[in-house]
């Protein structure tokens, strides 16, 4: 009888432990519109805290073509400042911070080059990094500072998809160009960033492969190796890539077959990639952006099914999610997340509905997971153990 009862109650433990859901997480959010101007205001967003952790974002007004530039001055107030146009604007910004001095790197499609906006004083001193196709098809970029202050920028030159990046010489006031990737359909939606020895490394989408890509470059040129390519699908489009403390990728993208997030990210002792579906609840994760705080990921994303802003994080091999804004028709088609110094989250997104641009932090503290299977089943062992010395007097 008793052994008939240890083996009914370790197997209940094994089966209890082996199965943990997804729990929807316990973050709450302060929203508020940041600009609110008439016209179509708010696109194409980019993130950055400064030094003080105050907000800084790169964006868009469709409406007027102007790349423009907020940055919070205070609790609630901020500055915002026109950087450069009139023109036909596509394809995104992107905003970096070094020493605190704005560097923006936007796409014009009327004179049909990627260009770079920096910070001067109350003024604005412009140059075209490269020349590109005239046609925004396939067009994507991304850029980041070095740990010696130098901006990179990667970029797909055309439709024909040559991935390009471009390194900035601060003494020669020019901008150094080298060939990633030629191989065709290279470069959409990049995402570039640096490890802690200084390598860049660049995740972005071949079309014509319908792959998500990963290149870097340690010194003797660029390598570019699949990521996710399962056969006969298109996986990897809006990519998002960042570095833990150890020097592991992780990247976060969107399925488009399937309409899944997914979250793949390099084990530094096996040399492989780990890929895992976070959310496939409708036509989830376009957009995505990745950060990383404590060695975990957290991904602000857009969900097409329900036009919401989503958000969702892993700890203790648990992956959570929730949901940021879902206040209007359709928010979230573009988001840029990025965490503080204390722990807390921010993101700057489009509300597509209103035609301008919001702003988001985190309060409330995250949810712990619960213990694992194993240690479930350890600890109920323990229990047993226990009953059967119990049983022996």
């Amino acid at each position: 009888m008793l052994r008939k009862l240890s083996i009914l109650i370790a197997g209940s433990l094994i089966m209890g432990g082996a199965v943990v859901s997804p729990t929807l997480a316990s973050l709450t959010w302060d929203k508020t519109t940041i600009d609110g101007q008439s016209g179509d205001v708010g696109n194409f967003v980019s993130l950055r805290l400064d030094g003080s952790n105050n907000a800084n974002i790169s964006y868009i007004s469709t409406s007027q073509g102007e790349v423009k530039y907020i940055q919070q001055t205070g609790a609630s107030t901020w500055d915002t400042r026109n950087v450069d146009g009139i023109f036909s604007l596509e394809a995104g910004t992107s905003l970096t911070l070094p020493n605190d001095v704005a560097d923006i790197i936007y796409y014009d499609s009327d004179s049909a080059q990627i260009r770079h906006a920096r910070e001067d004083g109350a003024s604005w001193s412009v140059d075209a990094i490269d020349s590109v196709s005239s046609s925004t098809t396939g067009v994507g970029f991304d850029s980041a500072v070095s740990l010696i202050n130098a901006l990179a920028v990667a970029y797909t030159t055309d439709n024909a998809g040559i991935l390009n990046y471009a390194q900035y010489n601060e003494a020669l006031k020019n901008w150094a160009v080298e060939t990633v990737d030629s191989s065709g359909g290279a470069g959409w939606e990049t995402s570039l960033t640096f490890d802690s020895n200084n390598i860049p490394h660049i995740s972005y989408f071949n079309a014509a492969q319908g792959k998500l890509m990963y290149a870097s470059n340690s010194g003797s040129g660029w390598s570019s190796v699949p990521v996710a390519a399962p056969a006969g699908v298109a996986v990897g489009r809006y990519s998002s890539l960042q570095f833990d403390s150890s020097n592991s990728a992780h990247i976060s993208y969107y399925d488009v077959t399937n309409g899944d997030l997914k979250y793949a990210s390099w084990d530094n002792i096996t040399s492989t990639w780990n890929t895992e579906t976070v959310d496939s609840a409708g036509d989830v994760g376009k957009f995505d952006s990745l950060t990383i705080h404590n060695n975990d990921p957290y991904i602000s994303y857009y969900d097409a099914t329900n036009g919401a802003l989503k958000y969702a994080y892993k700890e203790g091999g648990v992956w959570y999610n929730g949901i940021i804004d879902n206040t209007s028709n359709d928010v979230g088609s573009s988001s840029s997340l990025t965490v503080d110094s204390s722990g807390n989250l921010h993101v700057a997104y489009y509300d597509a509905t209103n035609e301008n641009l919001k702003y988001a932090t985190s309060t409330g503290a995250a949810p712990v997971p619960e213990p694992s299977g194993l240690i479930a089943l350890c600890g109920g062992l323990s229990a047993l153990a226990a009953f059967v010395r119990r049983s022996k007097k």
